[in-house]
């Protein structure tokens, strides 16, 4: 579970160091306008996905393996789970960027 939780924690922190760039960088313009509208859609999907399942389903399930001595097995459903997400986010992507022109007016 540290893991996780360090995980996100550095995602967090390079985030904020993005931001931080870009503000310093470019500025607010309409490119930064454009970016900022082009990131909102994929940033949700992220929240929604990884931040949810793992919050909500994984965490309490991945303990509980540990708890009973059963690493093993909790480490194939964190495999399980990792694969399966980055799989619906991959097919997510490539929808995004099918259906492109048609979201973008």
């Amino acid at each position: 579970m540290g893991i996780i939780v360090g995980a996100s924690m550095l995602g967090r922190v390079a985030g904020f160091f993005r931001e931080w760039t870009i503000a310093n960088k470019i500025g607010s313009n309409a490119i930064t306008d454009a970016y900022y509208a082009a990131f909102t859609l994929p940033d949700l999907v992220s929240y929604l996905v990884a931040g949810g399942a793992l919050g909500v389903i994984f965490i309490p399930v991945f303990a509980k393996y540990m708890a009973e001595d059963r690493e093993d097995e909790g480490w194939y459903i964190f495999s399980t789970v990792m694969t399966v997400m980055a799989i619906a986010l991959v097919g997510l992507i490539a929808l995004g960027e099918v259906f492109a022109p048609h979201l973008i007016p």
